[in-house]
């Protein structure tokens, strides 16, 4: 199953950003899938990927 992470794309800046508002460091995660406006990033098993950011998926979220 894909679980959402907290990660999306600015599609003006062409950058990916956490719900925090910091830059992803691209050294850290490669995503997987064409990254569009309306992009969040999912993770299944060990990879992440691109999605559009309407599909339904659970969260993961920090304490």
């Amino acid at each position: 199953n894909y679980v959402w992470i907290g990660l999306n794309f600015t599609f003006q800046k062409r950058t990916w950003t956490w719900v925090d508002g910091s830059p992803l460091d691209s050294n850290i995660f490669l995503i997987k899938g064409p990254a569009k406006e309306n992009s969040c990033a999912t993770i299944k098993e060990n990879r992440i990927y691109s999605e559009t950011c309407s599909s339904v998926f659970k969260w993961i979220c920090q304490y």
